[in-house]
């Protein structure tokens, strides 16, 4: 019960973090220079690169809410590592291009939508608090014009038939 009150805690200040501090207010903006993170607006230029290209600031003030969790809650420290390891391949899975992921997760394809718009799907590893505070955006054909169209189709007809499968 611990590790699932960890994440999602962690998964929540992520969140409020990502939403408040460095997209919303101005003076978390300024301090933090999340902006230089999101110079990666197309879907061809989100990369390995563009995953961990951002101020130290800004990259210290994600991850600390794994460490403050980890004072609050009984959780084992391999526990923590392992979800320090897991957001390492996290962050360069969501600047990817690779396979969209059913609902709840935060997949590639949502985390896209947030690069091109700069104001939609904040959530770390999930689309939970997004859709909570009304933040979710779903990705559609259109997000994708400047992308190679037949990777447009694919990525379409993979979460048509994710969706299928849940419903």
């Amino acid at each position: 019960m611990q590790c699932t009150l960890y994440f999602f805690t962690v998964e929540l200040m992520i969140f409020l973090d990502h939403y408040y501090l460095l997209h919303k207010f101005d003076l978390g903006k300024l301090i933090m220079k999340h902006s230089k993170h999101h110079v990666y607006k197309k879907a061809d230029e989100l990369n390995a690169f563009s995953a961990f290209a951002f101020a130290p600031q800004d990259g210290w003030s994600q991850g600390l809410p794994l460490a403050l969790c980890s004072l609050v809650y009984r959780v084992p420290l391999l526990f923590v590592l392992c979800m320090e390891v897991a957001t390492a391949f996290w962050t360069l899975y969501i600047h990817t291009d690779v396979l969209p992921l059913p609902w709840p997760i935060m997949g590639c394809d949502y985390h896209y939508v947030h690069h091109k718009y700069n104001w939609y799907n904040f959530g770390f590893m999930t689309r939970t608090f997004d859709y909570l505070f009304g933040t979710l955006r779903k990705p559609t054909e259109r997000d994708y014009e400047s992308f190679t169209p037949h990777l447009v189709r694919q990525r379409l007809e993979q979460q048509e038939a994710a969706a299928k499968k849940i419903s």
